[in-house]
């Protein structure tokens, strides 16, 4: 996510075994993400041995209407994307919001409504076969041109990653910005090939293909070195 802290809160256990994990980032009114972070934090570590999916949801579905039924007209809601894992449990995401509370396996976005932009990456980038590595890095780069290019989207960009097991990974805004400029530098590389390609009239065949292969080599050193980022969490 985008701001100027960290909106991902975690709470779970990562020292001693059982070893669980819930982390939630949101967009909208941040004193009841505050609140809510205090009832999860209470209701989920009174859970024995560890929370499960069903224990965060109800915790969820009972506190958002009590959230919000104090909410004066015109306040900020709340908007949240919650992630589990935990020993027994595939990793699993939770979308909430004033009126609703839901497992979901789709891709879902907070904060920016239905950008056309965020839905056009999406269509090109996303593959539901993707690992968590590779979605990482899709995510990173959608939430990059969001704040190039949608109003009122700023800020630093923090990611977490939830694997099975009980374990999560989170990375600050030294190893996302790392991976924007990486982007960019793949971005630059594209453009170039894609000048030479349209540009017919004074680049022929074999220039083009000289080009492209000097592209190329600068491509597959930026592959290689693309995942690093994703290595070394916080």
């Amino acid at each position: 996510m985008k701001y100027q802290q960290s909106k991902i809160y975690r709470v779970g256990s990562q020292v001693t075994s059982p070893f669980w994990m819930v982390v939630t980032t949101f967009a909208g009114n941040t004193l009841l993400m505050e609140a809510l972070e205090s009832r999860l934090e209470r209701d989920l570590n009174d859970c024995k041995p560890f929370p499960k999916v069903l224990d965060v949801e109800g915790c969820l579905k009972d506190a958002f209407p009590e959230l919000h039924q104090n909410l004066l007209q015109g306040e900020d809601e709340l908007e949240i994307l919650c992630g589990v894992t935990n020993e027994d449990e595939h990793p699993q995401l939770i979308y909430g919001s004033r009126t609703a509370v839901f497992s979901t396996n789709n891709v879902r976005y907070i904060g920016i409504g239905d950008s056309s932009l965020i839905r056009f990456l999406e269509s090109k980038l996303y593959r539901p076969e993707m690992d968590a590595n590779e979605a990482a890095l899709v995510g990173v780069y959608m939430v990059a041109q969001a704040k190039e290019f949608i109003e009122g989207v700023g800020g630093d960009t923090n990611a977490a990653i939830l694997r099975p097991g009980g374990w999560a990974e989170f990375y600050g805004p030294s190893d996302t910005v790392d991976t924007e400029q990486r982007w960019g530098m793949l971005e630059y590389a594209g453009c170039k090939i894609l000048r030479k390609f349209l540009d017919m009239e004074v680049c022929s065949d074999e220039d083009f293909s000289k080009a492209a292969q000097k592209e190329l080599k600068d491509l597959i050193w930026t592959r290689r070195a693309f995942f690093s980022p994703f290595i070394n969490p916080e």
